[in-house]
C-alpha cells in the first residue's frame, strides 16, 4: 500500500481510505470516491456556548462538517427547516431540545437521526471541560452513527439479494 493510505476490509465491504490534500478523508469503493465527512448539526438553546463550541472544535475534524443552531427566538443562529435538509445527523445538547425540534418543525420530512449528548447549560464558550465532554461524546455518537449506517446497508443488501433470489424462482 502507498504511504498515507490504508485498507479496511469487512465481510460485505472492501474500502480504501485515503486523506485528501485538504485533510478530508475519502473512501474509495467500487462506485468511486466519497467524502467520509458527514454534516452534523449541533443544537442547544440560544446557540451561544455549547453548540458554537462544538462547531468550532470540530471545524477541522476530518469526520464531520459541523454547523450549530439554537431553538430559542433569541439564538445567535436560529434553527431553520433548511438545517434538517443539510444535516445527516442532529446532535442535541440535552433531551429537551428534541421535543422543541419536534414542536417547532412538525412537518419536516426525512428528519435526520437525532442523538443527545446530555451536556447541561453550565459551561462558558470553549470551556476546557466542555471541550472534553464534547469530544468524548462525539466519539461515541459517531461510532454508533457509522455502525447503524453499515447495519442499514447490510440489511438493504440482504433484502435485495433475497428479492433477486425470489425473482429467479
Amino acid at each position: 500500500m502507498a504511504a498515507g493510505r490504508w485498507q479496511v476490509e469487512q465481510t460485505f465491504l472492501s474500502v480504501h481510505v485515503a486523506a485528501a490534500e485538504d485533510g478530508r478523508l475519502l473512501v474509495e469503493t467500487a462506485s468511486g470516491k466519497h467524502d467520509m465527512r458527514i454534516n452534523v448539526l449541533f443544537v442547544c438553546g440560544k446557540n451561544r456556548r455549547r453548540s458554537p463550541t462544538a462547531e468550532k472544535i470540530f471545524r477541522n475534524d476530518s469526520r464531520i462538517n459541523p454547523r450549530s443552531a439554537g431553538t430559542s427566538e433569541n439564538s445567535q443562529r436560529r434553527l431553520q427547516a433548511a438545517d434538517f435538509a443539510w444535516a445527516e445527523l442532529v446532535v442535541c445538547m440535552e433531551r429537551k431540545y428534541v421535543a422543541r425540534i419536534k414542536n417547532l418543525f412538525p412537518r419536516v420530512e426525512n428528519m435526520p437521526p437525532i442523538e443527545i449528548l446530555n451536556i447541561s447549560d453550565e459551561y462558558i464558550f470553549m470551556a476546557p471541560a466542555l471541550v472534553t465532554r464534547l469530544r468524548e461524546g462525539m466519539d461515541e455518537v459517531l461510532e454508533n452513527y457509522h455502525a447503524e449506517r453499515e447495519a442499514e446497508k447490510a440489511a438493504a443488501a440482504a433484502a435485495a439479494a433475497a428479492g433477486d433470489g425470489n425473482a429467479e424462482e
